[in-house]
């Protein structure tokens, strides 16, 4: 091991594991830009309903995923919020308007 080894060695060795959990989220983060992963299961099955069709109305998603409508309307927001769908969703035309 030449100097340059050892004293990588020894800085990584008094680096705390947040610190390298941390470092290794942000190396992740400029590597992959894109939208968070889906935190429920909830969450991805209403959006893959809205990519089916994108006119599908509350009542047919409370039917198709057996979960009630205020349980749709906060995994919408969520998609809202994480840029999965438009926030100005257009409600006069009564289609989703989703971000691909």
């Amino acid at each position: 091991m030449g100097e340059n080894d050892e004293e990588n060695g020894q800085k990584y060795s008094q680096m705390s594991k947040n610190d390298i959990k941390y470092s290794q989220m942000s190396k992740n983060e400029e590597e992959n830009t894109q939208r968070p992963a889906y935190p429920t299961l909830t969450i991805m099955n209403v959006h893959r309903l809205l990519l089916q069709n994108q006119t599908i109305k509350y009542e047919q998603m409370e039917d198709n995923l057996g979960i009630d409508r205020n349980t749709i309307q906060r995994a919408i927001s969520w998609l809202k919020e994480n840029g999965y769908i438009n926030k100005e969703h257009s409600k006069v035309k009564g289609v989703w308007q989703l971000i691909k």
